[in-house]
């Protein structure tokens, strides 16, 4: 099995969420996440498929649409304590407003 298969398929393992993201939505949060560790990368194409799931911003319901085998509020800590890092949103926050503006 090629390693970046065996690793995608760990990565799904851990977060239903990540194995579930569809190809433009896995494009676009490659572009945001850009330059970001790994950590932060998961966390964007987290966020991305849990607003699409959920159809909504707010961090509760994105939260409950990762279905992750947590308590809901361990998940929500745990996006909360993410998206205040610095790193994300110096190195994100202009990419998403360049895409906004091409669009």
């Amino acid at each position: 099995m090629p390693r970046w298969l065996t690793l995608w398929l760990c990565a799904s393992a851990n977060s239903p969420a990540i194995g579930r993201l569809n190809s433009p939505a896995n494009k676009f949060s490659g572009i945001l996440g850009k330059g970001l560790n790994k950590p932060a990368k998961r966390i964007i194409k987290e966020l991305i498929y849990g607003i699409q799931a959920a159809k909504d911003i707010k961090i509760c319901k994105v939260a409950d649409s990762l279905q992750e085998d947590l308590v809901l509020i361990k998940t929500t800590e745990r996006l909360c304590r993410n998206l205040s890092d610095e790193d994300l949103a110096i190195i994100s926050t202009p990419r998403l407003f360049a895409l906004a503006m091409i669009k």
